[in-house]
């Protein structure tokens, strides 16, 4: 019994280390490895979020997207898990923004307070649309990186209805 244990403890861990891992989505088709640099007036644009939108159907139907790392560098992933992108041609959308914590209202006397926060868009509103965004991509197989420039500096007060 003792040499049985010893035998499945090992081939357990093993398993559970490299066959553990997420299935691939029924339809999910093959994936490029594929990262983008996000640069605004030659620095790069740390936390901005980064989306593929395919211009076909086809490619439209399984969400690519990343957040950039402090480089300015992300590693787009497909279906929120798997690294890569679909070859497919994109249209691509960049968002960052700043939040500004301002504190708890001092006249707010109800039990739980609402913090104020006013948040500032930091990339201008045509990359952050894809009716608008001028950044394309067209993503093929084997490794793929995209240079992208989101222009000028800008800090716009956010509104949720997307005017800025």
């Amino acid at each position: 019994m003792k040499i049985l244990i010893a035998m499945l403890c090992p081939a357990t861990l093993l398993a559970c280390t490299f066959g553990c891992g997420q299935a691939k989505p029924e339809g999910l088709p093959n994936l490029a490895p594929c990262t983008v640099k996000v640069v605004q007036e030659g620095t790069p644009l740390p936390n901005a979020t980064v989306v593929f939108h395919g211009t076909s159907p086809d490619a439209d139907r399984w969400p690519v997207l990343a957040l950039t790392d402090a480089d300015g560098v992300a590693t787009m992933k497909t279906a929120g898990d798997f690294y890569g992108a679909p070859v497919a041609e994109y249209t691509v959308t960049v968002s960052a923004e700043e939040v500004v914590d301002k504190g708890i209202d001092p006249n707010d006397k109800s039990e739980f307070p609402a913090p104020r926060v006013t948040t500032y868009s930091l990339v201008s509103p045509e990359y952050g649309d894809a009716a608008t965004s001028p950044l394309k991509v067209s993503v093929a197989a084997g490794k793929n990186h995209f240079d992208l420039d989101v222009g000028k500096k800008v800090h716009t007060l956010y509104k949720p209805d997307g005017k800025h």
